[in-house]
């Protein structure tokens, strides 16, 4: 028999920060052409960190990213007369609920989800449950984002 449980987790900025991270630099590549950070509240940025470092960094503090979605087959009708790319995909804002819809859908359909115990923590004293984001490789970390903003599965 199986019973389904609901564990209330806290997703930190540092738990979205190793996602998008793993998404951008391994997980997202073969489908997404290109991508743009815009917004965010930089009061919230780490002690000493003046800007953001990276573009998925706005995501993470509140803001969202413009992700293209490559969806040519790169054939010839994709450039001009004189040789240049035509651009012919499409393009998705992932915000911070986009990104909690498909992190839901993800663990919905992962099963396979750690989870880990932070005590201690000077923000939550009673400490927090959280998802351990080394357990999620460039493949999960695609595979939230395509839920975020597709709500399926498009590409895997």
């Amino acid at each position: 028999m199986k019973h389904k449980v609901n564990v209330e987790i806290k997703v930190t900025s540092a738990e979205i920060d190793d996602i998008m991270c793993t998404a951008i630099e391994g997980g997202i590549d073969y489908w997404c052409e290109s991508y743009c950070g815009s917004g965010g509240d930089f009061s919230l940025l780490p002690e000493n960190q003046v800007e953001m470092k990276y573009e998925w960094e706005h995501l993470v503090y509140g803001g969202y990213l413009t992700m293209d979605e490559d969806t040519s087959d790169l054939g010839s009708e994709n450039f001009d007369a004189d040789g240049n790319y035509l651009y012919t995909g499409m393009t998705h804002k992932l915000d911070q609920e986009s990104f909690m819809k498909g992190l839901q859908m993800w663990i919905d359909e992962h099963h396979k989800v750690q989870l880990v115990r932070i005590n201690n923590s000077s923000i939550y004293p009673y400490g927090y449950t959280t998802i351990d984001t080394g357990d999620i490789d460039a493949h999960d970390a695609d595979c939230i984002v395509q839920y975020a903003l597709f709500g399926e599965l498009k590409y895997c």
